[in-house]
């Protein structure tokens, strides 16, 4: 097969692969809550915590992904993880243990980056000389188009069947898509690692530029989490309808996989440096129609805003990585630079909801949104790129 042809391949399969497993069990948490908690007795609070251990899990198996891919046949490890996921999600099903349930969504936040995104800012980066930065949008873009159809799917789902019927059908569509996809299209292309095992294994734990690119990733995920996670009850303390919120949500989520694309192309086009503090001014001009957004002028800019901003927290780090780190500690960094994505990630939650409590509002954490936007452009801004 043409080599250009086997690259698109891939980016696509990542779209399909983000789409599917990422979607369905990150995606479409939420939905579960109210019917997981009403059936089982569970609190929110205590279920919600399943998805911020998959989160920590997720950060650990990033951290160790460099090492891990380059141990072991990439191509194995997805064949294996995208049949392992769907049957553990098809299991939550009939699980009623608070416990149980803690233990899989553990092994999948384990699992997770080894069928995403770690795993295709790996495959990308050793097919594609050129374009690589539209692969990565191509590829990441999957989990918002995934998010929207599946969330439509499985709220069907759950009044057909209930949820335990909608995670098995949500089970049995990972496993018909994922096992596939990995097993047909997925193909490391190994001759572009090139990097003897001793010297990988030296620099795997702090290659250069990682401190870096780790509080790039910090400040970008804690920042851009504080947008994303409180569109909807932002608007509807406003005064506008909640009806209006969810409109307002749905159109962001579809601007953020074009946003994603449009980011590719631009760091192929611009660079790391201008398209980086480009997407963090517009993410900034998004954090201030958030304050204003009371004014519904404003409300186009908050989403695109938002988008471009939430972007930044998976396309921007292959092209980052590139720029600050060296080849050969490529995949360390990258998987590092995920797993502080995720930190603060999961970080901005607890933080707007200390501050909403606090003082009634979310107004004080956009602009603390725009600190952190600022200083991903200056660390950017400042940066120098590695000597080869």
């Amino acid at each position: 097969m043409n080599r250009k042809v086997r690259a698109w391949m891939i980016a696509v399969s990542g779209t399909v692969m983000t789409g599917t497993v990422y979607a369905a069990i990150v995606n479409c948490f939420s939905l579960f809550i109210i019917p997981i908690c009403s059936e089982t007795g569970f609190s929110r609070g205590m279920l919600n915590l399943s998805l911020t251990l998959l989160y920590v899990a997720y950060m650990v198996g990033s951290m160790v992904s460099g090492r891990v891919f380059r141990r072991y046949d990439l191509k194995k490890l997805m064949c294996a993880f995208s049949a392992i996921m769907p049957l553990l999600f098809f299991l939550l099903a009939g699980i009623r243990s608070l416990a149980a349930f803690y233990a899989v969504y553990i092994l999948l936040g384990l699992m997770m980056p080894y069928v995403s995104f770690a795993a295709y800012t790996i495959l990308i980066h050793d097919w594609f000389e050129e374009g690589e930065g539209t692969a990565v949008g191509i590829a990441f873009m999957g989990s918002g188009i995934g998010g929207m159809i599946l969330n439509i799917l499985s709220e069907y789902w759950i009044g057909l069947w209930g949820y335990p019927g909608a995670m098995r059908a949500l089970a049995v569509l990972m496993a018909a898509v994922a096992v596939p996809v990995s097993f047909f299209l997925v193909k490391p292309n190994h001759e572009n690692y090139g990097i003897p095992a001793a010297d990988s294994e030296k620099n795997a734990a702090f290659p250069q530029g990682a401190g870096r690119l780790a509080l790039i990733a910090l400040m970008t995920g804690f920042g851009i989490t504080i947008m994303s996670q409180t569109m909807p009850p932002r608007i509807t303390d406003l005064g506008f309808s909640s009806r209006y919120a969810a409109s307002m949500n749905s159109l962001f989520m579809g601007a953020l996989c074009l946003a994603k694309v449009i980011m590719g192309r631009l760091y192929d086009r611009l660079g790391a440096v201008r398209t980086t503090v480009l997407s963090c001014i517009i993410g900034i001009a998004g954090a201030f129609s958030y304050l204003f957004g009371a004014l519904q002028l404003l409300h186009p800019l908050m989403i695109a805003g938002a988008a471009m901003a939430t972007a930044l927290g998976s396309v921007s780090y292959p092209a980052l990585t590139r720029y600050l780190c060296r080849e050969e500690d490529f995949a360390a960094a990258s998987g590092s630079a995920s797993a502080f994505n995720f930190l603060g990630s999961a970080a901005a939650p607890f933080f707007m909801n200390i501050l909403y409590d606090s003082v009634g509002s979310y107004s004080t954490g956009y602009v603390v949104s725009v600190i952190t936007l600022l200083i991903v452009m200056i660390t950017v801004g400042t940066s120098r790129r590695v000597k080869v």
